[in-house]
């Protein structure tokens, strides 16, 4: 395993702590509204981009997935009649890394996913998280960020997204990180709004290498 040579701020840890009170006593929303725990954290993206993981995950031969930030979802639910998300995407096993609700162990994995955690992140925290992601992909990271607020607050009444920037500021820091780790490919879905989402496709930095010539690839 690689040594992050990022630092880690004090504000990480400070958020954890806040995350985790969220994830036990609930949080209230711009307008005043209480969202219980149980509310909190779901498997939208999961389960709104399988197809597009379906593809990934047979292109690559995925067969164990690190749900990195898993919040309270489980890829066990049922997403038809007869078939779970496991089930779909054909994976065998899905380990779960969710800080703030005490599930601490990180596996290393053929596929790394994101979903809606790399917002809730402090900016200066953003290249030792993304660092931390690809040490433990084998073949393939997914990564998902919301650029919009949330309808959820802090207890400071800050909102839960406190990272907002735009799919191309996305895309540039993790290409920069993902130069540390040539031989994993990685593939970002930016969601500019919950149905607005950029697509950058599947790319490793030893893969930028193979284009022609020497402009870099635009979306």
């Amino acid at each position: 395993m690689k040594k992050n040579p990022f630092p880690k701020s004090n504000k990480y840890e400070e958020l954890l702590k806040i995350y985790s009170e969220i994830a036990k006593d609930g949080c209230y929303t711009i307008d005043g509204k209480f969202v219980p725990p149980t509310e909190l954290f779901g498997m939208s993206g999961q389960e709104k981009f399988r197809e597009i993981l379906k593809k990934l995950f047979d292109k690559y031969h995925v067969k164990n997935i690190l749900d990195y930030g898993a919040g309270q979802g489980s890829w066990e639910k049922k997403i038809n009649e007869t078939e779970t998300l496991k089930s779909f995407l054909n994976v065998n096993e899905i380990y779960y890394f969710e800080p703030a609700r005490k599930m601490n162990k990180k596996t290393k994995s053929e596929c790394v996913v994101s979903f809606d955690v790399l917002e809730h992140v402090f900016i200066s925290d953003i290249p030792w998280v993304l660092f931390d992601i690809f040490s433990y992909s084998s073949k393939l990271v997914v990564l998902n960020v919301a650029c919009y607020k949330a309808v959820k607050v802090l207890p400071n009444k800050e909102n839960v997204h406190i990272t907002v920037r735009n799919p191309f500021w996305w895309k540039g820091m993790i290409d920069g990180i993902a130069n540390l780790f040539p031989d994993i490919n990685y593939v970002l879905l930016a969601s500019k709004a919950i149905n607005d989402v950029t697509l950058f496709e599947d790319i490793s930095s030893k893969g930028y290498l193979k284009v022609d010539g020497y402009m870099a690839l635009e979306k």
